[in-house]
């Protein structure tokens, strides 16, 4: 059979794709315990352009093997690596080293997996298993390419996304203002436009949301079932790897250096604009909002990583604690100057400042998450 195998691979190469098809289809017939015709059909799928089918293919590749081996597991996360469907791609790579830890294929396709997706941010677990794939791979092999090679290095996108954070957050006021002129909102001179600022907030989300569900369609998957096959990954991975939980925590941290400015920093405005007290309204709506936030933070770090997870992993790093008081510091600080009416332009200009100074702390994590992967990575 491993002749004509090789004959279908070279009918893929040569875009033969119905002769691959048809000589697929007699083996499947002649050996219908094999799974490894099946995923040869996927892969054919795969070079037509048909992901539905493929998919299809893996899963009756997967039916027709009860006791699954670690090789068929490698084969299954090799093609979902190929479809682009990481998550699946990781899921199937890691229970191949569960049934076999010392297989060097299943570290090698693990590796791939995690370093197929720049977003991820998984580089730092790719070089582990490129290493280890290294290690247990036959001294006389020449199909294992060294660490170095097998890992694409790529750029993590962290510092791009917190700059491009840093130029909404600067201009989510003007675009409220603006938004709010639009529906004819009438505020008050000392109120920033709030509903402007949350429409702005809504329609980015929704957009994010949005352009990620074009993808996860594109591929021919289930909406519902990517999400929990992200979940079930991100579990997986913060509870057995402390490194990778510490560097999410790092990242979690820098995000939240743009709370305190959009929750609270805005109270100060109009006491610099116009030396108008914000009005004890105001403030109680930000209070309100900073305890719906710390809610849904606390809720939604739960409903991801697992019951239990949650604390772990907010103590799994001490930048992350720092960075939770400081926040929590500078929220508190303006709710109650805003509380007290207090009209001192210093003061309000210094805590704006440091709202302003804080955002631009949001680097010192993610580059302490950069040198700490570079560290790992050495070992």
């Amino acid at each position: 059979m491993r002749g004509e195998l090789d004959l279908v691979l070279e009918l893929c190469d040569l875009e033969r794709f119905d002769e691959a098809r048809s000589r697929l289809d007699h083996l499947i017939a002649e050996y219908p315990d094999d799974p490894l015709p099946i995923f040869l059909l996927a892969h054919v799928h795969i070079c037509e352009g048909s992901p539905r089918a493929a998919r299809e293919a893996i899963d009756r590749a997967m039916i027709i093997t009860p006791e699954l081996r670690a090789r068929e597991l490698v084969q299954a996360s090799q093609l979902f690596c190929q479809l682009g469907d990481i998550t699946q791609a990781i899921s199937y790579g890691r229970r191949a080293i569960e049934i076999d830890p010392d297989h060097p294929m299943a570290h090698q396709a693990l590796a791939d997996a995690y370093a197929a997706d720049p977003d991820l941010d998984l580089m730092l677990v790719a070089d582990h298993h490129a290493a280890k794939a290294a290690e247990l791979a036959p001294e006389n092999s020449d199909t294992e390419p060294p660490p170095d090679e097998l890992v694409e290095k790529r750029t993590s996108w962290s510092l791009g996304w917190i700059v491009a954070a840093v130029v909404v957050t600067l201009t989510m006021r003007w675009l409220g203002h603006r938004i709010e002129d639009l529906l004819g909102i009438d505020r008050p001179q000392d109120q920033s436009p709030l509903v402007g600022m949350l429409i702005v907030l809504a329609v980015a989300v929704a957009g994010v949301w949005i352009h990620r569900a074009v993808r996860i369609r594109r591929g021919d998957d289930r909406i519902d079932h990517a999400i929990q096959r992200w979940r079930a990954v991100s579990r997986e991975l913060q509870v057995t790897l402390p490194a990778k939980r510490a560097i999410s925590a790092l990242n979690l941290a820098g995000w939240l250096c743009f709370v305190p400015l959009l929750v609270t920093g805005w109270l100060g405005f109009g006491v610099l604009d116009e030396g108008v007290t914000p009005s004890p309204g105001a403030a109680a709506r930000a209070a309100v909002a900073v305890a719906v936030l710390s809610l849904l933070l606390w809720l939604a770090l739960r409903w991801w990583l697992g019951p239990g997870q949650p604390r772990r992993f907010l103590t799994s790093s001490l930048t992350l604690c720092v960075y939770l008081l400081i926040t929590s510091g500078l929220m508190a600080t303006s709710i109650a100057m805003a509380t007290a009416e207090l009209t001192n332009e210093r003061a309000w200009l210094t805590v704006t400042v440091l709202h302003f100074a804080w955002i631009v702390a949001a680097l010192v994590p993610l580059i302490m998450a950069r040198v700490a992967w570079g560290r790992d990575r050495a070992r």
